[in-house]
């Protein structure tokens, strides 16, 4: 199967070309599960409107699971096998890292048995993190293939709809050249303020429109 490509156009016109693409994948999503149907029910003597969301299972951390945890099965799971070098960068994008004042990152590259000459960093602050690290990664001119590694455990607020649509789980993608999965062609952005949701800094749930 040829590779697939990955393009952004602004009429017919590709933006830019990149000799980078991506090269593996994996995922993790915790074994631990919530019938939605059973939240509705909790709440159903308040908010029986949520009964209409009520199908299905959500995803939950146990104990002692974390979005470290999770960003490392996901890891493991995209390098295991893939017959590439192990890579020369690791970013992992998290809205709920557990450490605030610690390199997540490091922590994980760390886990995955990395060099320590690994280039290792954080990013966080919005929920398009991962999206940013992954172009990131695929613009970079830096030698050697990037581990990007998304890895959330939302908490929401009891009875709201986000409880009945929030989970956990991780995503790794490996991005090098010569990518056997998808070649990378260009993007194109756009940039603008508009607060329908947010966490402030301390709190624990967010707050909707």
């Amino acid at each position: 199967m040829p590779p697939i490509s990955l393009t952004a156009r602004a009429g017919d016109k590709v933006l830019s070309q990149h000799k980078k693409g991506i090269a593996s994948y994996g995922a993790c999503i915790p074994r631990l599960r919530m019938s939605r149907a059973a939240i509705a029910d909790a709440h159903a003597w308040a908010m029986p409107g949520l009964k209409g969301q009520g199908k299905g299972e959500r995803a939950l951390c146990s104990w002692d699971e974390d979005a470290i945890t999770l960003a490392v099965a996901a890891a493991r799971d995209c390098l295991r096998d893939n017959g590439r070098a192990k890579p020369a960068a690791l970013t992992l994008a998290s809205t709920t890292a557990p450490f605030a004042d610690l390199q997540n990152a490091v922590i994980v590259a760390s886990a995955l048995n990395l060099p320590t000459s690994t280039q290792c960093s954080d990013l966080a602050g919005s929920t398009r993190a991962g999206l940013s690290a992954l172009a990131q990664a695929l613009e970079s001119g830096a030698e050697g293939d990037a581990l990007v590694v998304a890895a959330d455990r939302r908490s929401a607020k009891p009875g709201s709809a986000q409880e009945m649509q929030f989970g956990a789980g991780a995503a790794a993608i490996q991005v090098g050249e010569d990518a056997s999965l998808a070649k990378y062609l260009g993007r194109e952005s756009v940039s603008h303020l508009f607060v329908d949701h947010f966490r402030a800094t301390g709190e624990k749930h967010d707050y909707y429109w």
